[in-house]
C-alpha cells in the first residue's frame, strides 16, 4: 500500500544565526531567533506555502556548545558546521 509522505522541513546548519542575515538579504521572510531550551541551539525559520502548518527551512545554529553536547544533539550537526557544509 503506498503511504502519503510529506516533507516537513529542511535543516541548515549556520556558524551562528547573524549568517542567516544573507538569506534576508536574498529576500526570504525568517521567523525572529528562537532558541531551543535545554537543547543549546536557536534557529530562525522560513515557512513554505500557507503558514506555520506547511514545510519551513529551519536555520539552526549552536547558541551553547556545552549545552547541545549534552543535550544529544546529533554529531552530524557539530560535523556539518565544521566542514561548513550548511544541511545535515
Amino acid at each position: 500500500a503506498m503511504t502519503d509522505l510529506a516533507l516537513d522541513h529542511i535543516v541548515i546548519a549556520l556558524p551562528d544565526l547573524a549568517a542567516a542575515a544573507a538569506y534576508e538579504r536574498a529576500g526570504l521572510k525568517l521567523t525572529e531567533p528562537r532558541g531551543h531550551a535545554g537543547l543549546g541551539t536557536e534557529a530562525r525559520v522560513v515557512f513554505v506555502g500557507d503558514g506555520e502548518a506547511h514545510t519551513y527551512l529551519e536555520f539552526i545554529a549552536v547558541r551553547d556548545r556545552p549545552e547541545a553536547e549534552a543535550s544529544g544533539a546529533p554529531e552530524s550537526l557539530f560535523a556539518a558546521l565544521a566542514a561548513g557544509r550548511g544541511a545535515y
